[in-house]
């Protein structure tokens, strides 16, 4: 929760003013409670399927809050987007089920003027986070992009490297340069649940000058799988946190 309670804040974007959503989060739990309540006694007094749609978006918000607290998965603010859409449904509901109880005109107009707040901040912060995530994505500039106009330079139209390299380069040159993946440098292997056998020899041509990329955390494989093979290596290019090595034939693995 360290991580993810100021990551929820960053995506409200109220680092000042965060004491504005304590009404909006108040009415949303007492919407949630009665939304609950209503499927539990499944009475008439608010609606049942708006009380069902309310109950499965704080679900599936809840179900991502715990995710990221209590798993290695990674965890961003744009991952809780839906959390004042969810407040805004609650006070939604609780205008429903006022509505329908008659109580006081004041109470009603309360919820109305929580669930537009609550409608108006989410989709200020939607916007911000895609002005953010694309509108000034600036990942054309980054290292990855530019070991691939290395590679593109160089005349290459494949390469290696591992899993959480070979997808993302492949993509910033929209394919002219196309990565796959080896297991570890030590021994060339590819992953075979991950990959193609026609990326590797014998389907691919092993006499072809090939290039890899490497990591500085996989580094010290290359250099053991370079001290087995000493006539392979024709250079190599330093970036940014990547070394390109240049080899004079193809020397992955499919099988064993």
């Amino acid at each position: 929760f360290r991580v993810v309670i100021p990551q929820i804040g960053e995506m409200m974007q109220l680092p000042e003013g965060r004491w504005l959503w304590i009404l909006p989060c108040v009415l949303g739990m007492i919407g949630l409670f009665f939304a609950g309540a209503d499927c539990c006694r499944k009475q008439e007094e608010g609606d049942l399927l708006a009380a069902q749609v309310v109950l499965c978006l704080w679900a599936s918000l809840m179900g991502m809050v715990f995710s990221a607290s209590f798993t290695t998965m990674e965890s961003s603010s744009r991952y809780f987007i839906a959390l004042p859409f969810a407040i805004g449904a609650s006070c939604a509901y609780l205008l429903l089920r006022s509505r329908k109880k008659r109580e006081s005109r004041c109470m009603r107009t309360l919820s109305l003027v929580m669930v537009l707040l609550a409608l108006a901040t989410g989709s200020r912060a939607a916007w911000i986070n895609m002005d953010q995530l694309l509108l000034r994505d600036d990942t054309g500039n980054s290292w990855l992009a530019k070991a691939g106009k290395v590679l593109e330079e160089k005349g290459y139209d494949h390469a290696y490297s591992t899993f959480y390299l070979a997808g993302p380069v492949s993509v910033l040159t929209n394919g002219r340069v196309q990565v796959a993946q080896l297991d570890q440098f030590r021994d060339m292997k590819a992953m075979k649940w991950l990959s193609d056998a026609s990326w590797y020899p014998p389907l691919t041509k092993s006499e072809e000058k090939t290039a890899f990329l490497v990591t500085e955390a996989n580094r010290k494989d290359m250099e053991l799988f370079l001290q087995k093979h000493p006539d392979l290596l024709l250079g190599v290019t330093e970036l940014d946190g990547l070394r390109i090595y240049e080899c004079k034939r193809n020397v992955t693995r499919w099988g064993e």
